[in-house]
């Protein structure tokens, strides 16, 4: 028996590994969509869409505040110098603004303090911006549009601070004054919830925007995919993450998602497929370390296919993946014995004694 010389390395060593290295979403990789200088159709008046919107629905909305055309044009000219990199003089023209001899009303002073959020943000100084949209929602004659961006935004910079449970709050009370919530809205809520250590609420998020996704015939992203396959494995739960690894695969036919699956039918003890899959990483040349190469040959040994792990072992050694050590050199060897080819066994084996 050749049993002692395999060296399949155990799941929770390996695949563990894989599955715990969650691609969490980067809060800051959301927030600049929404932390733009309003157009000039916005600086109009945020709120006419909306307005629209809700009539059409036949819903009584709040009367919009008019904005005077020299609050207009300077925020036009604030806008102008931070598309020309011109922080300073776009600072000082709000700043004007909000000093002025005619106090601003609030819709004005929305679409200054969105121009500070956005200054402040650029510059990467987030509690400025922060503050600013903080100080939106603080206004209860802006336009509705207006203070729903800007509590979206303010959720979202609480995650770019890492306040995480600030940013669940305030990400709740967004969902209950928005009309649509998006699929993205979900999953920050999910990586919220996850960094919180409240899986059962994660996961639950998480599957309504991968859902959302799927019903508008999308493929939902991938990390989307990992927060759903980690959280499942934390439930133990390893036949949902099999189903999600094949999915995966569909569209994202990686090397790290083959080695997770064969992992999977490892802990589900079902050794055929957990071959097939390392197998099939194998053959798209996806196995390129030693480790790997082993433990390919070990698992078509373990499931009697002692020609191809020989075929797989002297490939590996002759190309130099496989270190020709007296170990593998006799993994090799009976490799071959066990595949009746004596001829090729005996100068392998004659090799691993060599260097005993």
């Amino acid at each position: 028996m050749i049993m002692n010389v395999l060296s399949l390395t155990p799941l929770k060593r390996w695949g563990r590994a894989f599955l715990i290295s969650v691609p969490v979403l980067a809060a800051q990789a959301v927030v600049p969509a929404l932390l733009q200088p309003y157009s000039d159709q916005a600086l109009m008046g945020v709120a006419q869409a909306q307005e629209k919107k809700e009539e059409q629905k036949k819903r009584k909305t709040k009367r919009t505040q008019a904005m005077n055309n020299k609050v207009y044009e300077k925020l036009q000219a604030a806008q102008e110098a931070v598309e020309a990199k011109d922080i300073a003089g776009a600072l000082e023209i709000l700043n004007d603004l909000k000093n002025g001899r005619k106090p601003l009303n609030d819709a004005e002073m929305a679409n200054v303090l969105n121009m500070d959020a956005f200054i402040y943000y650029s510059k990467e100084d987030y509690r400025g911006a922060l503050r600013a949209y903080s100080q939106i929602l603080t206004l209860p004659e802006a336009p509705e549009g207006t203070l729903i961006q800007a509590r979206y935004s303010v959720a979202q910079l609480y995650f770019v601070t890492e306040d995480y449970a600030k940013g669940v709050e305030a990400l709740l009370e967004w969902f209950e004054v928005t009309e649509a919530p998006t699929a993205s809205a979900y999953m920050l809520l999910s990586q919220g919830y996850y960094q919180l250590k409240q899986y059962d609420n994660s996961l639950k998020n998480v599957e309504i925007a991968i859902n959302m996704y799927k019903e508008k015939g999308k493929v939902p992203k991938e990390n989307w995919y990992g927060l759903q396959r980690f959280l499942y494995y934390e439930k133990e739960n390893y036949k949902k993450v099999v189903v999600i690894l094949n999915e995966m695969l569909i569209h994202y036919p990686k090397k790290q998602y083959w080695m997770q699956l064969s992992g999977m039918y490892s802990e589900l003890k079902n050794e055929p497929k957990q071959l097939h899959a390392m197998e099939t990483a194998y053959v798209q040349g996806m196995l390129d370390k030693e480790k790997e190469l082993i433990n390919m040959a070990s698992l078509l040994l373990l499931n009697d296919v002692p020609y191809k792990a020989a075929k797989v072992l002297d490939k590996g050694i002759k190309e130099k993946t496989i270190e020709a050590t007296s170990k593998n050199l006799e993994l090799l060897g009976n490799s071959w014995r066990q595949a009746q080819e004596v001829k090729k066994a005996i100068p392998e084996m004659a090799r691993a004694a060599g260097k005993s």
